[in-house]
């Protein structure tokens, strides 16, 4: 890793944070939609929606397939804390295109649309989104110079009896 980061003249650190964005294939969940009506155009009023977990990242919290109801307002994602589970998207930061060393490229790579993934993860102060499985986990920094990380909801906790 260090040999590579040095022929790109980048930071170990940096390939990591660019591997973690290239190895979510697909967004981790996806809007639930229900026909609710009236009481659903009155939780989409209130920045409410549930979403389908499509990922087992949470599988120690959530199982795949499980519904969660998510709070998009802006009190709600300025209330997080540790240990709440958050959407949140990742989006690439643009790059100039590598140049090898050794032979000029014949023209540049046509530089398409930064890549975007909606992912769900556990949320740990004051900024990591960690996966929380049985498995290997991964944990990534809200601030990085390879993409930027915008939570977009809180999970609405169920309340116990």
């Amino acid at each position: 890793m260090t040999r590579i980061s040095k022929a790109l003249n980048c930071a170990p650190a940096d390939l990591m944070l660019a591997v973690t964005l290239a190895d979510i294939e697909d967004d981790e969940l996806a809007p639930f939609i229900s026909d609710a009506g009236a009481a659903g155009a009155a939780m989409a009023a209130k920045g409410l929606a549930f979403y389908k977990i499509a990922t087992d990242n949470l599988e120690q919290i959530l199982a795949p397939g499980s519904i969660i109801l998510v709070d998009m307002s802006e009190a709600a994602i300025a209330a997080i804390r540790t240990g709440d589970i958050v959407i949140a998207f990742l989006q690439e930061l643009p790059r100039p295109a590598p140049r090898l060393r050794s032979v000029p490229p014949i023209e540049e790579p046509p530089q398409g649309a930064p890549i975007v993934r909606t992912v769900v993860r556990q949320f740990i102060a004051p900024n990591l989104l960690i996966t929380n499985r049985q498995g290997n986990n991964v944990v990534v920094g809200m601030v990085n110079d390879s993409f930027e990380v915008h939570i977009r909801g809180v999970m609405v906790p169920e309340k116990s009896n």
